[in-house]
């Protein structure tokens, strides 16, 4: 009977501690569900506020902040509406192909936005200013022939060679002309002159 006694007692003591196991598990859950349910209301609330943020900036023509604040609520809320305010964002901003990217995203996800004619016409007006500045890029540029360094006047050999040609001969041509005498010579007297001298008729 000791034995049985002891036998019951073990089975209510883990009975108790299974009902309290449970109940705590109840509980945490209760809490874990709570906390999420905070979460998500925090997350919301802020996703809201970085909408507000954005439409304000897109509306004072603060293009790169309003994309930014609606980036952020994007991704904290994952609503597709507001890839539409992403591509608006960066359709002002010329950035053309991320533009494109998220009006597609956008007409992907709600494919029966009540704003699809418009989006659909400015997709097309994107696409062709897209097809025309890619068809004018100009082809990659050939490298162009890596350049000389141009040598200055004064160190190229050629130029000295000629001064100095150029000096010999001006000392060559003063110096035969400061030679040369330009005085007459006189006239010797046998200069071989021939008088013949004849006497009368």
């Amino acid at each position: 009977m000791f034995v049985a006694m002891r036998l019951l007692i073990c089975m209510c003591v883990v009975a108790g501690a299974s009902g309290l196991a449970d109940a705590a598990a109840q509980d945490a859950s209760t809490q874990d569900a709570s906390t999420v349910e905070t979460q998500a209301g925090r997350t919301e609330e802020e996703a809201r506020a970085l909408f507000v943020a954005g439409r304000a900036a897109l509306e004072d023509g603060r293009y790169a902040d309003a994309l930014n604040h609606f980036q952020r609520s994007y991704d904290l809320s994952q609503r597709p509406q507001l890839l539409y305010n992403i591509a608006v964002a960066h359709d002002r901003l010329r950035h053309d192909d991320e533009a494109i990217a998220a009006f597609r995203a956008y007409l992907d996800a709600i494919p029966d936005a009540s704003n699809r004619a418009d989006v659909e016409a400015r997709l097309e007006v994107l696409e062709r200013e897209a097809a025309v500045a890619e068809a004018i890029a100009p082809v990659a540029a050939p490298e162009p022939e890596p350049t000389v360094e141009a040598t200055p006047l004064r160190k190229k050999w050629w130029l000295w060679a000629l001064v100095g040609v150029a000096a010999v001969g001006i000392g060559v041509g003063v110096g035969v002309a400061l030679a040369r005498d330009d005085t007459p010579d006189p006239i010797p007297a046998d200069a071989g002159v021939i008088a013949t001298l004849r006497f009368g008729p």
